[in-house]
């Protein structure tokens, strides 16, 4: 029973090949495939075109919130947070107005040291929504949002408690 021989790699099989004494030649082994250079670009645009569908899906958009042009209102999508992580934010209010998010204050906040999260936004269509980043060390913040006549009348709208954890 002969003995297969195995394939060989192409300099081992140039030197067989030449020497007589070794035998006849055997068949090159096949070329390896490769990919097109347009297949590589679809699979890089399929790739980009779903990540801008998933990350559409998340709340960039803000949680849902009833339409109030009277009363405002607003809403997070989460209350627990890791610190350097991002919270979406809704709110309501009258056409006119702008809100604005604080942490930790009773006062409408104007730099961030002074616990300015977002905002001013301005409620035009009686709604407006957006992210703020919270890099603040773990445990519970009370968040505050106000809202600002074009008269300059400072409302309180509500506060939510913010659960920090560590990363």
């Amino acid at each position: 029973m002969a003995r297969k021989e195995e394939q060989f790699d192409p300099y081992e099989f140039g030197a067989r090949n030449a020497d007589p004494e070794l035998g006849a030649f055997q068949p090159l082994p096949p070329a390896p495939k490769r990919i097109k250079p347009m297949h590589l670009l679809f699979a890089f645009l399929g790739a980009v075109v779903l990540l801008a569908v998933v990350q559409n899906g998340r709340s960039r958009n803000g949680p849902p919130l009833a339409g109030n042009c009277v009363k405002a209102a607003f809403a997070f999508d989460t209350s627990d947070v890791r610190t350097g992580g991002v919270v979406s934010w809704s709110a309501v209010g009258p056409a006119s107005s702008t809100v604005v998010f604080g942490l930790g204050t009773s006062t409408v906040p104007t730099t961030a040291g002074q616990g300015k999260l977002a905002g001013p936004v301005s409620l035009a269509g009686c709604a407006a929504s957006g992210r703020f980043g919270v890099n603040k060390p773990a445990g519970d913040y009370v968040v505050t949002a106000f809202s600002v006549a074009a008269d300059g009348t400072v409302t309180t709208v509500g506060t939510a408690t913010l659960a920090v954890s560590a990363k």
